[in-house]
């Protein structure tokens, strides 16, 4: 409100996420889906993603919009923008205030911004990327494991069958073999030895 009608829309809603808190919050997934597929945007393009249909969904430009302007505040760790607010009203442009508070251009911030917000994007991207090839790698082989399990399951089941037969017929043979009544050696002259 100080500023007037100076800020462009992306600092505003990404400053007002800002003030509130809020950008560590939610929107990380939607982001990252907008750009999964798509070029990051200027601060141009994301200001017309708030009244546009653009490229960018409107929750990842609220998203993207708070990270700059987390970003910009982050290049002065003690002041944030305290700096950039005293300054813009002098110059009336933001890429003035952004050189007089910052040492750097409004481009370089874009830059930036875009590198860190891709890096971002990319590394939950990265992960959906593997997620989905996983999943699309396990479709045609869960029929293939469960195929493979019931044949181990009916394999398991005939051996301990066969397993159970053979004991039944060593089991036998040992009783057999006890109640046999035993013949001793004989000797010379069929006299048992001593």
């Amino acid at each position: 409100e100080a500023l007037g009608e100076l800020p462009p829309r992306w600092f505003d809603e990404g400053y007002a996420q800002y003030a509130a808190g809020e950008v560590g919050g939610g929107g990380y997934l939607e982001t990252n889906l907008a750009l999964l597929f798509r070029r990051m945007p200027t601060f141009a393009g994301l200001d017309s993603a708030f009244t546009t249909r653009s490229s960018v969904g409107a929750d990842a430009a609220y998203r993207l919009a708070a990270l700059a302007v987390t970003h910009l505040a982050e290049r002065d760790p003690e002041r944030g923008l305290t700096l950039l607010f005293r300054y813009w009203p002098e110059s009336g442009r933001l890429d003035g205030a952004v050189r007089r508070a910052y040492g750097v251009t409004l481009d370089e911030v874009e830059r930036d911004w875009q590198r860190r917000a891709r890096w971002e994007a990319g590394a939950l991207a990265l992960a959906a990327d593997v997620s989905l090839v996983g999943v699309v790698a396990l479709v045609p082989l869960v029929p293939l494991w469960l195929s493979r399990r019931r044949r181990t399951r009916e394999r398991l089941g005939a051996m301990r069958a066969e397993e159970a037969r053979l004991e039944a017929a060593l089991a036998g043979d040992a009783i057999d073999a006890l109640l046999r009544p035993r013949e001793l050696p004989r000797g010379e002259g069929g006299v048992p030895p001593r």
